[in-house]
């Protein structure tokens, strides 16, 4: 299935303005124990859920497992957290006033 329009490549090439993610979850709850884990950096290691258009995904199986792993540590080593990330956003903010 082709999806009409511009390619990814295209878009990204068009883009004149940075983007930023913020990670959210559904529930907050400070005395879960999943939460305090992913709150500190660290990965789930019995499960991933991820997210796709069509529905989601629960992979179990231990090298897959394993592998999201490598990917959350490097992707979190690249981040911007706390008062470095609340900067940025005001950065951000203040260039669009402009």
């Amino acid at each position: 299935m082709t999806i009409p329009g511009p390619s990814p490549a295209d878009l990204v090439q068009a883009a004149q303005r940075s983007a930023y993610h913020l990670e959210m979850r559904d529930a907050y709850m400070r005395s879960d124990p999943w939460f305090q884990a992913w709150q500190n950096g660290q990965a789930d290691e019995g499960q991933v859920d991820s997210e796709f258009v069509s529905g989601w995904l629960r992979i179990t199986t231990p090298s897959e497992i394993a592998l999201y792993a490598q990917a959350f540590r490097l992707l979190a080593s690249q981040g911007v957290y706390g008062e470095a990330a609340r900067a940025l956003m005001r950065a951000s903010l203040e260039s669009l006033e402009s």
